[in-house]
Parts: C-alpha cells; structure tokens; sequence
C-alpha cells in the first residue's frame, strides 16, 4: 500500500506544480518502486496473502512517475538554458488582452509558441 500511496503523492505533485517538483517528485517514484518490488516479494514468499496487485499498481505508478519526472526536470532545464533565445515580447500583449488587434491574447500565445519551438529546436539538434 505504501509503493501505491508514495507514487500516486508523487504523480499528484507532478501534476499540480506543473513540473517544478521534479526532483521531490523523482525520490517518491523512486520509493514506490521500491516498495511496490518488496511488496511483490512479500506476498510471492507467502509472508502476506493480500495486496499483490496493490504492489504491481504501486510498482508501476512508480515507474511513470519516474519518467515524468525526469521529463520535466529535462523540460525546465531546456526552458531555462533557451529562455535567452525566446522572442519574449510577444507574452506582453497576454497582461492587455483587450488591446488593439487582439481581442483574447491568442496572437500573443501563438507568436510566442514559434520563437520557444525553435529554440527547443536549436537546444535538440
């Protein structure tokens, strides 16, 4: 139940903090993992007859979190690492929605979304 609980708190986290909790998030995975495979164990030895597929659940709740995590932790750090290379002007029609020839910001997102794609781009080749 631990492996379930630790991973689910990890995904969680991820989710709602948009990738900022990587690292945290990444040690939780982690421990889901480890517990999940111990849990296996467990019932597999006959120490316990209950939970076994609470432990493959947890065991592979650990193993996307894992991977999300390092995603995300890849994610920001290219973000971070090109933001200088962002053609960021475009994100300040978003603060005036309602200015001239831009009714609800989409101009803005979409002309900020080419500069970051390519950056990305650049960062990956």
């Amino acid at each position: 139940m631990a492996a379930f609980v630790l991973g689910l708190s990890g995904a969680g986290l991820l989710v709602f903090l948009a990738g900022f909790s990587a690292p945290i998030t990444l040690v939780l995975g982690i421990l889901a993992i480890v517990y999940g495979r111990k849990g296996k164990r467990r019932v597999d030895s006959g120490e316990t007859a209950k939970h076994r597929g609470l432990a493959q659940a947890g065991l592979i709740v650990g193993l996307v979190t894992v991977v999300l995590s390092l995603l995300a932790a890849l994610g920001w750090t290219l973000f971070f690492i090109f933001i200088d290379d962002l053609n960021l002007e475009n994100l300040e029609n978003l603060e005036n929605p309602d200015g001239p020839g831009n009714p609800d910001g989409f101009q803005a997102v979409v002309g900020a979304a080419g500069p970051l794609a390519r950056a990305l781009a650049r960062g990956l080749a």
